[in-house]
């Protein structure tokens, strides 16, 4: 529900309440952004590979490499 934007579900009265709710969404959107960096960061490597990395060495050695 943080994360969805549908905000919360009843009024938050106290101070210690509105505390956790703060401290609770920002440690689930850093929890939500690490995951979600760990899940791609395969792919961005890849295409950096793909992209620049590989189109170097294939100049100077004239050798074919073949990306999977």
């Amino acid at each position: 529900m943080l994360l969805s934007g549908m905000g919360l579900v009843g009024e938050i009265y106290n101070l210690s309440g509105k505390l956790f709710a703060t401290l609770f969404a920002l440690f689930a959107g850093i929890i939500f952004l690490a995951s979600v960096t760990i899940l791609f960061a395969p792919v961005f490597h890849r295409f950096m590979h793909k992209f620049h990395l590989e189109e170097r060495h294939r100049k100077k050695d004239k050798t074919l490499i073949v990306i999977f």
